[in-house]
């Protein structure tokens, strides 16, 4: 039962949009407004896409739930 990962270069910026993208209707729904800050020079990590998106999902998604 063990995830195989398959780790890429990718940008940071880039997985944190697309993980904005995906959870943007929760956060409208609860009424929520989120800024997001990256620096201005674009940052690369190797990663597996897929995982880096769920974590980030996930940490969203527990935002919009559990903040008044």
């Amino acid at each position: 039962g063990k995830i195989a990962l398959k780790p890429v270069q990718m940008l940071v910026a880039s997985a944190v949009y697309d993980a904005v993208e995906a959870v943007n209707s929760a956060i409208e729904a609860h009424g929520h407004q989120l800024t997001v800050n990256l620096p201005p020079t674009p940052s690369r990590i190797v990663a597996d896409p897929a995982r880096v998106a769920q974590v980030l999902q996930n940490l969203l998604n527990n935002a919009c739930k559990y903040t008044p």
